[in-house]
């Protein structure tokens, strides 16, 4: 899947990441207690690595 792809399924993220180099993941969550993590790594080529989800006690 393409970043093209996730935004046209769901739309533009809470967050973008420049972790590892510029634009490498996306957050759909935020929050500044316990709250559900979905985030999205990107290659370098704008290709999906990975889907993570997890949720957060604070």
């Amino acid at each position: 899947m393409t970043k093209e792809d996730v935004l046209r399924i769901l739309g533009e993220p809470v967050r973008r990441w420049d972790r590892d180099y510029p634009d490498c993941g996306w957050s759909y969550s935020w929050s500044d207690g316990s709250f559900d993590r979905r985030d999205i790594s990107f290659s370098q080529d704008g290709k999906v690595t990975g889907v993570y989800r997890e949720f957060y006690v604070v």
